[in-house]
């Protein structure tokens, strides 16, 4: 099928209720646009394929993509969401090892919400990204597991939470360390919100 995919349901969607595409294995694929309309959206799968380009996914509520295995997030896959989510949630639902990381800078206008076993604002070759958020967006990043490496983040006036609690697969898992990089420098860049809350939850 090659033409725009369009979800519907009767019954209203929540977070904790979300309408759930899922590929066993191989690759989730979209040949053109797919409208979320009113509902949340997981799309699980360990590889993406958004041929519809820019701005073509849209929606209203929360949209999360979620791997398997490692997820490393890059512009040109934040690009293909349209303004105007509630968030955008980028995850791995891998145990133990796994991460959720960066491998390019990112400016985003949705909400933006990472979380997984692990997270690093570090790509596979060491290289640090940032994260910019746009007007009222937030910026949510949570690990349970492994490691949570952050550096890098600004909002205009929207919130930054940083968070290492709520596994949602293992309650009693614990970091093995936790860094957050503050102050400038080659490799590291300061997290600022410009007026909105910053908050470490542990």
């Amino acid at each position: 099928y090659n033409g725009t995919v369009t979800i519907s349901a009767v019954n209203p969607t929540t977070p904790e209720n979300a309408l759930r595409l899922t590929s066993q294995s191989g690759i989730l694929s979209f040949s053109s646009s797919l409208a979320a309309g009113n509902h949340y959206l997981e799309l699980i799968s360990n590889g993406f394929l958004f041929n519809g380009g820019f701005g073509s996914v849209t929606g209203t509520k929360g949209i999360t993509v979620a791997s398997n295995s490692s997820l490393s997030v890059n512009q040109s896959l934040v690009d293909v969401f349209a303004p105007g989510l509630e968030y955008l949630a980028f995850a791995s639902f891998a145990p133990d090892s796994a991460l959720v990381s960066l491998g390019s800078d990112l400016v985003v206008s949705n909400s933006l919400r990472l979380f997984g076993p692990g997270f690093s604002s570090y790509d596979t070759d060491g290289n640090a990204h940032s994260i910019t958020a746009l007007g009222n967006a937030s910026i949510t990043i949570q690990a349970f597991e492994n490691q949570l490496l952050v550096t890098g983040l600004t909002t205009q006036g929207g919130d930054i939470t940083i968070t290492t609690s709520s596994d949602r697969f293992n309650p009693n898992a614990n970091l093995s360390f936790l860094t957050i990089n503050t102050t400038t420098g080659p490799s590291v860049a300061a997290i600022t919100s410009n007026g909105g809350a910053i908050s470490l939850l542990t």
